[in-house]
């Protein structure tokens, strides 16, 4: 037994935390009855599956190839459970309007078409978001666009 496993809280014969109470018979049966009742109150707050993961799977390469093409950088993220979440992160000096990227995006990919296109909105830190549903489905892609910033702004003096 070493000194660090006392003052770390672990008991230095079954390595299991130290706990009110604690004694080290088999604590299998109250490990599995504590998950158990935690996942059984964490069930209820689940979202049922949808098909979120398969579009982002499927669409992001091509997808990411687009932004690439404009001078973007770009990352998943969010729990894609409802939609599909991307930031743009502007990669190049002359990275495109954020506007001509969702223009030609709404060619290439299948997104609910609208009369009047897709105008993005205006963020905290100055990005600018967009929300596209998909033409097939319940889901849909937010994309962020982080802001272009000229690098005479961006460098440190």
């Amino acid at each position: 037994m070493s000194d660090n496993e006392v003052m770390f809280g672990m008991c230095p014969k079954c390595r299991g935390p130290l706990l009110n109470g604690h004694s080290c018979p088999d604590r299998s049966r109250e490990i599995a009855r504590l998950v158990a009742e935690t996942a059984k109150g964490r069930a209820k707050d689940l979202k049922p599956p949808n098909y979120g993961p398969f579009y982002a799977a499927g669409l992001y390469p091509k997808l990411a190839e687009l932004f690439r093409k404009h001078g973007y950088a770009l990352a998943v993220h969010g729990s894609v459970a409802n939609d599909f979440d991307v930031i743009a992160v502007p990669w190049v000096e002359d990275a495109a309007d954020p506007q001509t990227v969702i223009d030609e995006a709404m060619t290439a990919f299948a997104f609910k078409q609208v009369p009047d296109g897709y105008r993005g909105e205006a963020k905290p830190h100055g990005r600018l978001a967009f929300r596209v549903p998909f033409s097939f489905g319940a889901c849909s892609m937010d994309v962020s666009f982080m802001p272009r910033i000229p690098s005479s702004q961006g460098e440190k003096s």
